[in-house]
């Protein structure tokens, strides 16, 4: 696929399952600051992207009503969910795996079904570029094909802000392992 130097859109969304990780028993770096700061005990919460489900089966058994959909490891069809009662979307390192333009049909895919608070969260452009270096990832649509052959795709504040106010009102930010921003679709 990408020895040639060619990766569809349709192979980066099918690698991008590649990418998703095992926790066992806890909640992801993101999603424990969004429970902690803005996730409330009556939301419901879709987990857009939830890759294994991790983040989706501890929400659950902490009580929260919540939906999980990831395109590589579950088959939820989006138009069985309600999105009028949705009340939060986490959208943890979904838009690393994806190139731009498909951040950006993503993100008016969302918005086109939603109104609400929505988690987005990204690993930083310094974090991939270490990777990529050390792991001679190739270059690729602005980002990285990996030795998975996946696609990584970094964010620097500046790109995160300017995408993210194309979208909605960015309400709280925070700069961890990677970025959180909760924004207002």
């Amino acid at each position: 696929m990408c020895k040639g130097g060619i990766l569809s859109c349709m192979d980066i969304i099918k690698n991008s399952g590649k990418t998703a990780i095992s926790r066992s028993g806890k909640l992801s770096a993101p999603t424990r600051w969004a429970l902690k700061n803005h996730i409330k005990r009556n939301h419901t919460i879709f987990d857009w992207g939830c890759g294994r489900g991790t983040d989706t089966e501890i929400l659950h058994n902490l009580g929260y009503e919540v939906w999980g959909y990831d395109i590589n490891h579950f088959t939820i069809e989006l138009c069985n969910i309600d999105f009028d009662k949705i009340n939060f979307i986490l959208l943890n390192y979904v838009l690393n795996v994806v190139s731009e333009e498909i951040q950006n049909m993503l993100l008016t895919y969302i918005k086109s079904l939603y109104e609400g608070l929505i988690l987005i969260s990204v690993r930083k452009e310094t974090d991939i570029l270490y990777n990529a270096n050390n792991n001679n990832w190739q270059e690729y649509k602005g980002g990285y094909i990996t030795g998975k052959n996946t696609f990584q795709f970094g964010f620097s504040k500046q790109y995160l802000f300017e995408l993210l106010n194309n979208y909605g009102d960015i309400i709280d930010f925070k700069s961890g392992s990677g970025y959180y921003c909760v924004i207002n679709m």
